[in-house]
């Protein structure tokens, strides 16, 4: 099986695996979050490099491979070994900093005073005093078809038939009759008249005892039950009652230390800023899987 050269130039399109990314190893990602995705150049960009810069620039392969497939493994397997430490090294450039200092120091602090508070032996409580609106007042009502009845009955002694006898001599002559009429309380008297030896007697029907009124009620009761005044609700705290108070603090000390002037430090900075990250890279990739044709 032999293998063969094949330029860049003869392969290489523009497509989406070309793009250059990674994640910073600097960035504190909170738990259950998103790392942010730091992007050094897009395919577009990656594909004018290559192409412009390094299109007679080859990659070897056998005659059975096709040099697209070969190259796009490549690529990806790079950008995967080597996207974060990229993505890092671009985090850093894009710092915003004081070039002309070298020294920036920020110390901080936090913390928080705790005061306790016991109860006192009454205990601590809120207190609510509530009369809610549907309480109603006691009434009982006495139904108008309620009736009264009277009846009549007998004394402790029942009743009784007195009688009472009286005589009267001196008629006017024998066999006629007087007529006397002589009252005892309540009864009618009977008068009885007899010439019988010119005597007249006469009796009298007396009722005794006493008469007593049962009186009957009949009907229904209706009797509303009521609550009356308030009731009161108390919240009461037990244990220990906790005030924390917390507070901040932060020292920034910065400033140029050292024997570094402040014109060594730009000349510096210019030597920074004058690196090309994406030439960088993609020479790094071009120098370790291509080669001369």
């Amino acid at each position: 099986m032999s293998k063969i050269f094949v330029k860049i130039e003869d392969f290489l399109l523009d497509q989406e695996y070309l793009k250059i990314s990674g994640y910073s190893k600097n960035e504190v990602v909170p738990e259950n979050g998103t790392p942010t995705e730091i992007v050094l150049a897009d395919h577009s960009e990656v594909y004018r490099e290559l192409m412009y810069q390094y299109g007679e620039r080859a990659i070897l392969i056998r005659d059975t491979e096709t040099a697209l497939t070969v190259f796009t493994n490549l690529f990806t397997d790079w950008v995967e070994r080597r996207g974060d430490d990229i993505a890092t090294l671009v985090d850093a450039y894009q710092r915003v900093y004081n070039p002309i200092e070298n020294y920036d120091r920020t110390d901080e602090h936090s913390g928080f005073d705790t005061d306790l508070e016991t109860p006192d032996t009454n205990g601590r409580y809120h207190k609510t005093t509530q009369t809610p609106s549907d309480w109603k007042t006691s009434v009982e009502q006495k139904p108008s078809d309620w009736i009264t009845e009277e009846t009549e009955a007998p004394g402790e002694s029942g009743w009784k038939t007195k009688e009472k006898e009286s005589k009267q001599e001196g008629a006017d002559s024998a066999g006629e009759t007087i007529n006397k009429v002589v009252p005892f309380g309540r009864a009618t008297p009977v008068t009885v008249s007899t010439a019988e030896n010119n005597v007249a007697t006469e009796k009298e029907t007396e009722t005794l005892g006493s008469l007593k009124n049962t009186t009957q009620q009949s009907g229904t009761y209706t009797t509303d039950t009521t609550q009356s005044g308030s009731f009161e609700t108390k919240d009461e705290l037990v244990g220990t009652l906790e005030n924390k108070r917390t507070y901040n603090s932060q020292l920034h000390s910065h400033g140029n230390i050292g024997t570094a002037s402040a014109q060594d430090l730009i000349e510096k900075e210019y030597r920074v800023r004058m690196i090309d990250l994406l030439k960088t890279v993609v020479l790094e990739f071009i120098n370790e899987y291509t080669v001369y044709a």
